[in-house]
């Protein structure tokens, strides 16, 4: 996926369909963001984006950094 920044050592959600494309020597499935969202916040939520919520998400990070 050529919008996933290579040099970006932070976690990232991306859409599911990423899991078609996942590399697993390059990334790391932190998990998906619904649980997420709810560990951090206490809140179950899906990723939001100026408020709105957005489809689901799956977490992952880069291994090579």
């Amino acid at each position: 996926m050529k919008e996933i920044p290579l040099d970006y050592s932070g976690c990232m959600g991306v859409p599911i369909t990423f899991l078609a494309k996942h590399n697993p020597m390059q990334f790391e499935l932190v998990g998906i963001d619904r649980p997420l969202v709810e560990e951090i916040t206490g809140k179950v939520s899906r990723f939001k984006i100026s408020d709105k919520e957005k489809f689901a998400r799956i977490v992952i990070k880069n291994k090579r950094l």
